[in-house]
């Protein structure tokens, strides 16, 4: 799913658009997960994968757009996406535990 996502990163002007939508569907389904019973593996396997894949698949159009505001113009300071990827992930990860009470 990776290199069709990142074609369409560098190919079309939905961007930012496609990072808020694969975003809000990871930090959801995280913020759903408070909602699993006991024995209920299923579903909580669902919404990993679910979770799992969105927020995969939003480091994509974020490092697409770092690399297109931040390595375009030559002066710019340099990005490691392995640290951007790092603050995104503390970033949801602080906000669902915060929105479910953890």
């Amino acid at each position: 799913m990776g290199p069709i996502l990142g074609a369409i990163a560098d190919y079309r002007a939905i961007k930012k658009r496609m990072l808020a939508i694969f975003v809000g569907i990871g930090v959801i389904t995280t913020m759903l997960m408070g909602t699993i019973g006991r024995g209920e593996w299923e579903y909580a396997a669902l919404l990993f994968m679910i979770a799992n894949i969105a927020i995969a698949s939003s480091f994509v159009f974020y490092d697409s757009l770092a690399a297109a505001h931040c390595g375009a113009r030559g002066n710019g300071p340099r990005v490691d996406g392995a640290a951007m990827r790092s603050a995104i992930s503390a970033a949801a990860f602080c906000s669902s535990s915060t929105c479910c009470g953890f």
